[in-house]
């Protein structure tokens, strides 16, 4: 009789462990449409903290980069994992592009889901990993910034995730710029020489004559007259 009420105990006792982690995160993402900071249930933290949150909250979404923070009393199993469920709800009650990024917050920890490459994540929480030891609250705030600057520079990444360039010379649009200048300064000096080609050619008569009254100096008559003309030379005086 003690020993089935011994194994009943002990099982009763595996059994809360094992979900105790999760059912820490109790947060529920219809919480999460009214407000961008939300405390999970016996969660006290200093109105500092709270206020620090708000305001990198109003930032980011005025950067176009909403994110929700959510704080929890003590790790999840999956932090992670409860970061993507809180945004795959948030995506089903107000549409898959109203919050770029979910950060679920405990004591020297952080779980985050964003609309970010998964090993832009990884640098954002590597770089950022000392300062969620020691502050979670300015680190999960930095983690969210450094989300959003990626999610701005939109840069290709290999699989080691190291920027590359585009194919095709990577120009991007200071090359096009480049390009279009070229082409209109081109056009430009065409034009021109179109303009002045005409311009000269209008000034003329047709068949090449010169307009008139600008007979060259040297077929001009002299004065009184044109010079009488013979068919002959004068002979010279013979006396006999």
């Amino acid at each position: 009789m003690l020993r089935s009420k011994l194994i009943g105990l002990l099982v009763a006792l595996l059994a809360a462990a094992a979900v105790g982690p999760v059912a820490a995160a109790a947060v529920d993402a219809g919480s999460l449409t009214t407000s961008d900071v939300v405390l999970d249930a016996g969660v006290s933290r200093p109105a500092g903290d709270l206020a620090r949150l708000r305001a990198a909250a109003k930032d980011l979404a005025a950067k176009g980069f909403p994110t929700k923070f959510v704080v929890i009393a003590k790790p999840a199993a999956d932090m992670d994992r409860e970061a993507r469920r809180l945004r795959r709800d948030l995506s089903r009650t107000l549409g898959p592009d109203a919050v770029d990024a979910v950060i679920v917050i405990a004591p020297k920890r952080l779980g985050v889901n964003a609309k970010v490459l998964d090993c832009e994540r990884g640098l954002a929480m590597k770089a950022e990993a000392q300062t969620v030891k020691s502050d979670d609250v300015q680190g999960a705030i930095n983690v969210a910034r450094r989300l959003q600057a990626y999610d701005e520079q939109q840069a290709l990444r290999d699989e080691n995730c190291n920027e590359v360039e585009p194919q095709g010379g990577g120009g991007g649009d200071d090359g096009g710029k480049k390009g279009l200048l070229i082409v209109l300064l081109a056009a430009g000096v065409v034009l021109i020489g179109a303009i002045v080609f005409f311009a000269r050619r209008a000034s003329r008569q047709p068949n090449g004559e010169p307009p008139a009254g600008t007979e060259a100096e040297g077929d001009a008559p002299p004065p009184g007259g044109p010079p009488e003309t013979s068919g002959a030379a004068d002979a010279p005086d013979h006396d006999g």
